[in-house]
């Protein structure tokens, strides 16, 4: 129960920091980078990024279990279904009238 709340948190702030455009981190950069580069989905490109990363990781010796592997298939999917619809619920007032940034 603990580890699936502390998944909802984690996504939420993943998602609203892109759905708010808010600067992604350098490690969502990269998924961003390739979303935009080569025209992926976003999940595909976070979970192809993910997957590439955790390879890396287990040819090096590195530690990985079964929070590894969940990280990598569920926050593609929170991705996929949450940041359009957020993105579309947070930018859905920019075309309103009287927003703050019309004020001059």
């Amino acid at each position: 129960m603990l580890w699936a709340v502390g998944f909802a948190l984690f996504a939420l702030v993943v998602v609203g920091t892109l759905a708010f455009d808010l600067g992604a981190n350098p490690y969502d950069h990269i998924t961003r980078s390739f979303h935009e580069r080569f025209g992926w989905p976003l999940w595909v490109s976070r979970l192809t990024f993910d997957a590439v990363i955790l390879i890396l990781a287990f040819l090096v010796g590195g530690a990985w279990g079964a929070g590894t592997i969940a990280i990598l298939v569920l926050m593609p999917l929170a991705l996929a279904v949450a940041t359009p619809r957020v993105r579309a619920w947070v930018h859905a007032s920019d075309a309103s009238e009287g927003h703050v940034s019309d004020v001059q």
